[in-house]
């Protein structure tokens, strides 16, 4: 296990995962190792004096003749997910698999209800423009005319009116669903179940610091974009091309880098918010902090846990998206009847349902283990959890 660095003194108001600040790893224990067979010694310079000191190597049984049999330490399993010291990074991404299959109640039974309801009130909106797009282009194909400019443009203007709510919709739901998992993940570390009930109770008062620190970190990077591009776009309105298109180029790579970078550093802010209890600027400068010395390390898992997620998401959905264009075969319009697009819709979000209950919660598993990953190179966390394990057995 690591060690807490010398003279670094730990974050205030730090509890451990899992657990309440009154108290915190109250009746939990430390799993009994395996017995060892009876009769036989330890190795030489383990035990008691004179068992097995005759023979070089391994002990000798205790009780008369036999073969000899090689000596292994008794190997005692981790509590919980995750052995107690540091992750590499595949035991991360297999122990967050193993969150979201060890509590599927709290993981993908709150998360399939949250991404049901988000679908099912967009689904409404997105209907009735996909519907009134398809009168009015079958009104004009009926008189041989085509869309005025005026009309595109309002046609445009209500389809991304149409796309708007979902979108916000989906980014209060996604970031509450994402503080309330934080909370079983960091309590299977140590072994233990957390129900829907209990993880609302323990993240309620997490969820609306968790909004405002997606919207904040949200505004700050969409602030350094804007600023590192806006010089070249004023000189190109001002009518210098060649420089407002070189300024530009520069702007769209500065915007990258930076946007990948603060990205990256305040990617742990969510967890250190739920199980530190910080406040949002506390919580983006502990994981400022925490991301310092393995941004590429932080970078190269945060990329692999979405490319994961975008190939499993993508292979649920898209037989769906492929099957929801049956209600519709041998229609000239399909978009003119409002039954068969709320049916086409529902067939695809059926595929988002399914996709957002498995992989989201893998990927808040993802993030929180990071977390804890770091906290245990940096902090010596796997001390601390070790000793909350050893107050007592761990509860399934």
């Amino acid at each position: 296990m690591t060690q807490p660095p010398a003279g670094e003194q730990e974050p205030p108001g730090w509890q451990v995962p899992g657990g309440d600040a009154e108290g915190a790893g109250a009746g939990w224990g430390v799993q009994e190792p395996p017995p060892q067979q009876p009769g036989w010694g330890t190795p030489p310079g383990q035990g008691q004096p004179g068992w097995g000191q005759g023979q070089p190597g391994w002990g000798q049984p205790s009780w008369g003749g036999g073969q000899q049999q090689p000596w292994t330490p008794p190997v005692q399993a981790p509590a919980g997910i995750i052995p107690l010291r540091p992750l590499g990074v595949v035991e991360l991404l297999d122990a967050a698999f193993h969150a979201v299959r060890s509590n599927p109640r709290s993981m993908i039974g709150v998360s399939a209800a949250v991404v049901a309801v988000v679908t099912l009130l967009s689904l409404v909106p997105q209907a009735f423009v996909l519907h009134s797009l398809g009168s009015a282009a079958l009104g004009s194909a009926a008189v041989g005319t085509e869309l005025s400019t005026g009309e595109e443009l309002d046609v445009v203007s209500s389809a991304l009116e149409a796309q708007l709510f979902p979108v916000v919709l989906t980014f209060f739901a996604v970031t509450v669903l994402n503080a309330l998992l934080i909370v079983p993940v960091s309590a299977a570390v140590l072994g233990r179940r957390t129900s829907p009930g209990e993880m609302w109770q323990r993240a309620k008062g997490r969820l609306l610091p968790a909004v405002g620190l997606a919207l904040l970190t949200g505004l700050a990077l969409t602030g350094v974009v804007v600023a590192v591009l806006l010089p070249g776009i004023v000189v190109l309105v001002a009518g210098q091309t060649a420089l407002g298109v070189l300024l530009l180029l520069a702007g769209i790579v500065a915007a990258i880098v930076l946007a990948v970078l603060l990205a990256v550093r305040w990617s742990l802010a969510a967890p250190a918010l739920v199980l530190e209890k910080a406040t949002v600027t506390t919580a983006m400068r502990r994981s400022w902090r925490l991301t310092g010395r393995s941004f590429w390390r932080v970078l190269g898992i945060l990329l692999l846990t979405g490319i994961i997620v975008s190939i499993g998401q993508a292979a649920i959905s898209f037989p769906l998206s492929a099957l929801s264009s049956l209600p519709g075969a041998g229609q000239d319009n399909p978009y003119e009847n409002l039954g068969t697009v709320f049916t086409q819709l529902l067939i695809t979000g059926v595929g988002s349902i399914v996709a957002g209950a498995v992989f989201y919660p893998f990927s808040a598993a993802s993030s929180a283990l990071l977390y804890i990953d770091l906290r245990m190179r940096r902090e010596g966390l796997d001390v601390r959890l070790a000793q909350a394990v050893a107050q007592g057995g761990p509860m399934r």
